[in-house]
């Protein structure tokens, strides 16, 4: 400790008179400066082009084709809409109001669900330990015939979780069957299909 101190103080008394009260800048050509501007210019543009690149294919990934729908597939889309919306909020009691109370589920590992009570079971399953998901759907086909309907997505759900940074996608193919019961839709069938990365 007393060693430190007496080199402090040395340091201290240490004369600075020899040396230069200003420190000149050494000289740089306009060609020097200039090839340094156009670098960092040119740095600045790619990673600009990077973001919006990156920006745009997310977009891209997004938006699903414009699909020209009759009045009843609106219709469908719209009800099946609700059901992605309280997937992605991982909300069990809104998922089962809209399956009928005999409807049958199939899990992309092949397990078979029958009725409300083993559909809630399912999806208690899969939404254990999950904050929400991000879902990402695009029609394949809706067809409606009179009071039935039949309706395929691709899904591109990404989970999420406290503390994650980057969640895995998971792709699935989902073929709803539906019937329209006092005037609206119930999901009566639905398979799940896990699909390659798209």
């Amino acid at each position: 400790m007393i060693r430190h101190t007496v080199r402090c103080m040395f340091f201290l008394k240490r004369d600075f008179s020899s040396q230069p009260d200003v420190v000149e800048a050494s000289a740089k050509s306009p060609e020097e400066r200039g090839g340094r501007r156009r670098l960092g210019l040119a740095l600045t543009a790619v990673i600009l082009i990077g973001v919006a690149s990156y920006f745009l294919v997310q977009s891209r990934m997004s938006s699903q084709p414009e699909i020209s729908l009759t009045k009843e597939q609106k219709e469908v889309d719209d009800f099946l809409r609700d059901y992605y919306l309280a997937y992605g909020n991982v909300s069990v009691s809104r998922l089962l109001v809209l399956f009928d109370n005999k409807a049958i589920l199939s899990a992309p590992d092949g397990s078979i669900y029958r009725g409300a009570s083993d559909i809630r079971s399912y999806y208690s399953q899969v939404f254990m330990g999950y904050e929400n998901f991000t879902v990402v759907r695009s029609i394949v086909n809706i067809e409606v015939r009179g009071g039935d309907a039949r309706a395929i997505y691709d899904v591109r759900m990404r989970t999420w979780y406290f503390g994650a940074t980057e969640a895995p996608q998971i792709f699935t193919r989902e073929s709803f069957g539906l019937k329209k019961s006092s005037g609206s839709w119930i999901i009566t069938a639905l398979v799940i299909e896990q699909t390659p990365a798209r």
